[in-house]
């Protein structure tokens, strides 16, 4: 009985190992808020540096917000009190008062700017998220793309249809994934997507393979967020998803 629970084991651990080289080659990971670790606090040039150092990710994944007088910036959270120095909404303050905020471990929040230069530097795709910036500003995260010469280095990522239609508006070729938070894709969310020559940005808890297989059906180019370890990465080659933003 031991050697049968040994043998199934050995046979278990081989297909993995298998499927994880096959994943290897296949799949694009984006590192999401670059690579994240005690030593590298997540959206700072030195997580962005870590992930861009790493051969495995073709990405590194952001978030911008824009400051109240129109600067860019990289920061994640609705607001700053939880890991910053700062307090209150990034959008109601100026640029002035934002660059001497630093996160708990000291650094500095970037701009994209800076975020683009790591990524052309390492050869990475910049996913840049479209998180709480006004619409008035889009433009200019296009523009500042363009003055890095990064239109084919860089996708557009956005829960938001106006900011996608913005977006569409002033390129017309950029590569754009509509993020669905919390929910499957609906129908309306495919309809939408084609009209506007897009890809869908699905959470993985809500995923299913009928999705995947639509997409595929209809071309629409499928990406997911976040897998957080090699099952996860392993259920998506099954299910023929080669775009992941990853935590791992």
């Amino acid at each position: 009985m031991r050697r049968r629970i040994l043998i199934l084991f050995t046979l278990y651990l081989t297909v993995f190992f298998v499927f994880a080289y096959y994943a290897n080659d296949h799949q694009k990971l984006i590192a999401h808020r670059g690579l994240v670790s005690r030593l590298h606090c997540e959206n700072t040039i030195s997580s962005f540096t870590a992930a861009g150092q790493n051969p495995r990710f073709t990405g590194i994944e952001t978030d911008v917000q824009d400051t109240k007088d129109g600067q860019i910036m990289i920061f994640h959270d609705p607001t700053m009190n939880k890991k910053t120095d700062g307090k209150g909404m990034l959008n109601d303050h100026s640029y002035h008062y934002i660059e001497h905020i630093r996160y708990r471990q000291g650094n500095k929040l970037p701009t994209l700017k800076q975020y683009l230069e790591v990524c052309k530097k390492y050869h990475k795709i910049a996913f840049i998220e479209l998180k709480q910036i006004r619409d008035q500003r889009v433009d200019r995260v296009l523009q500042t793309v363009a003055q890095m010469h990064m239109e084919k280095q860089a996708v557009i990522l956005s829960s938001s249809r106006i900011q996608i239609m913005i977006v569409r508006y002033f390129n017309k070729t950029i590569p754009i994934y509509y993020i669905t938070y919390d929910r499957p894709a609906t129908h309306s969310d495919f309809y939408f997507v084609r009209k506007y020559h897009c890809g869908i940005d699905a959470q993985i808890r809500y995923l299913t393979y009928n999705q995947v297989q639509y997409a595929k059906k209809h071309h629409i180019p499928f990406a997911v967020w976040v897998a957080r370890n090699p099952y996860d990465c392993l259920k998506l080659l099954f299910y023929h998803v080669h775009t992941i933003t990853t935590q791992s």
